[in-house]
């Protein structure tokens, strides 16, 4: 039979010593070191990272600037369109957005006759042939704006092909309503040659903004002449009225006098009477004319 253990303190209750450190797993290794081509790929990493973001803030300073020329040239044309004796309204028209759109050439286009538009303003000189040209609304992009009051953004052959301004280089074409009240009066192209930078749907856009501003300035400025000329019929007919109902009655009266004044004295005196009584009858024929023509409808300014 085993003798039972009875001491209080076992060996295996005794604390023991660490083990000796054995060598260490690191010792031997090199740290990591750059070659030269990882630093030249983090070199162009970094350039890379900046030359992106000088290429997005200067498209947005563009687009900026592109934004303050359309809103300046907006606000300019709509204060000379509503100042007093404006000439050649579309011209205006065409010169401020070629301007705004650094465009090479512009063309506006007004309803004509049924079924076909005529240019009544254009800007640059490869357009300056096109006043008053008339053409077709079918099968012409200015036509299409008129038609259906969608801006379009034309290209390369597209362009060509629609004949906007015969012999020049195809390049990028914006074609926009001019629309106000719910009425589309005209359509606004806007043109560059092939060689220079061409039109995206920012511009396009902004041509947009532009032209339905321009509509309702344009629309404001008849509205005006209307006004104009039905204040001047008004006066017209004032000056009609006063020159018939008191004028003629007058020279009609004292016609009527002189007459009777020929039977009173000698043959010399009646003739000079009857003279003076012919001389009224021609005056009252004249002021008649006047007062016809007062009546007539005047052209619109």
């Amino acid at each position: 039979m085993t003798a039972r253990n009875n001491d209080p303190f076992p060996i295996s209750s005794i604390p023991q010593a660490p083990p000796a450190p054995g060598p260490d797993p690191m010792a031997g290794r090199t740290e990591f070191a750059l070659t030269e081509q990882d630093r030249m790929r983090a070199v162009l990493r970094a350039l890379a990272v900046t030359a992106c973001a000088a290429i997005a803030n200067a498209r947005r300073f563009a687009e900026s600037e592109q934004r303050r020329r359309w809103l300046a040239a907006s606000g300019e044309l709509t204060s000379v369109l509503l100042s007093d004796g404006v000439a050649r309204p579309a011209t205006l028209i065409a010169q401020h957005a070629a301007g705004a759109a650094e465009a090479d050439f512009a063309v506006l286009w007004d309803r004509h006759e049924a079924g076909q538009a005529i240019v009544t303003g254009v800007s640059g000189p490869l357009a300056a042939g096109l006043l008053n040209r008339t053409a077709p609304l079918a099968g012409s992009p200015a036509g299409q704006a008129i038609l259906t009051g969608q801006p379009s953004l034309v290209a390369g052959d597209r362009r060509e092909a629609a004949g906007a301004v015969p012999g020049a280089d195809a390049g990028s074409l914006i074609v926009v309503p001019l629309a106000a009240g719910g009425r589309i009066r005209g359509a606004l192209e806007l043109g560059r040659l092939g060689t220079g930078p061409q039109f995206t749907g920012i511009d396009l856009g902004m041509a947009a903004s532009f032209a339905s501003h321009a509509a309702v300035a344009l629309e404001r400025t008849r509205a005006r002449a209307d006004q104009i000329v039905l204040a001047r019929v008004e006066d017209h007919d004032r000056i009609a009225a006063d020159l018939h109902d008191h004028v003629i009655q007058e020279l009609f009266a004292l016609g009527m006098r002189l007459q009777g004044h020929t039977g009173r004295g000698d043959l010399a005196t009646a003739e000079q009477i009857n003279g003076y009584a012919g001389s009224l009858d021609e005056i009252i024929t004249k002021i008649r004319t006047s007062i016809f023509g007062l009546r007539q409808p005047q052209p619109m300014p």
